[in-house]
């Protein structure tokens, strides 16, 4: 279950939010990927590495720049 951050109803893959004004889609929960990556990318000093073994290239990025 997900909890939207727009209307706070509980839905299992995706809904029409009225809030938001769209459909909002759950097909995964990558909280996670973002701080896995980040810390990735950091630890080998490289973006890609980070995107690509984390499953967030934002998190690669953000995790590569703070090693600098």
């Amino acid at each position: 279950m997900h909890t939207c951050k727009h209307c706070n109803k509980q839905v299992e893959d995706s809904h029409y939010c009225e809030v938001a004004g769209r459909t909002i889609a759950y097909s995964e929960d990558n909280s996670d990927d973002f701080l896995l990556s980040a810390a990735i990318g950091y630890a080998t000093d490289s973006a890609l590495l980070g995107g690509l073994l984390g499953g967030d290239m934002v998190g690669g990025i953000i995790g590569d720049l703070l090693s600098d």
